[in-house]
């Protein structure tokens, strides 16, 4: 029976997790995604998303130029290739065990650079659609702007958000236990 509750709510107190209906042993036995592994891929990471996000944007425009479509939907095209659903292939691969595997973690770690490229990508496509074109600097004055928001972003989930909702979930999950009538 698979448990509603938060892994790292149930790893922290067993009597919440079952009491839900989870099993404690499970909860605290889950994979861990080992992210300084993951950062060691490095230049092999970023070599692969840059490839794979070439090819993609190349096939989009192979397909837009024999639809005869604009530039700027086939580079729309292109970004939406390139990008990926790493939360589902994390749970797959988690799902077979495979998790900590070095071959999975290169895997994540590349769909994770993929993902935040793409963001990039998508934010100077997006300024230069209203103009129709965008100049080299405008291009360096964004990717200036996007990529400290992303960086902070990154940076304030890792260190205050993710705490603080793991601090203010186990009173709320508890308090929403079912009421129980006798």
């Amino acid at each position: 029976m698979h448990s509603t509750v938060q892994p790292d709510l149930a790893a922290r107190d067993p009597r919440f997790a079952g009491r839900a209906g989870g099993d404690p042993s499970a909860v605290r036995n889950r994979p861990q995604f080992p992210s300084a592994q993951a950062a060691r891929g490095g230049e092999g990471t970023f070599l692969i998303s840059s490839i794979e996000i070439a090819l993609m944007s190349l096939l989009s425009l192979l397909v837009g130029s024999v639809m005869r479509w604009s530039l700027t939907d086939p580079v729309f095209l292109g970004a939406a290739l390139a990008s990926s659903s790493t939360a589902i292939i994390a749970k797959v691969l988690s799902d077979m065990g495979r998790l900590n595997e070095t071959c999975s973690i290169i895997m994540l770690g590349v769909l994770v650079v993929e993902d935040l490229a793409v963001v990039l990508l998508l934010a100077v496509i997006q300024s230069a659609v209203p103009i129709g074109t965008i100049s080299v600097e405008a291009m360096l004055t964004l990717g200036a702007k996007i990529v400290p928001f992303l960086g902070g972003s990154l940076f304030l989930g890792w260190k205050a958000v993710a705490p603080f909702m793991a601090r203010v979930s186990l009173p709320l999950q508890e308090a929403r236990a079912p009421l129980r009538i006798p």
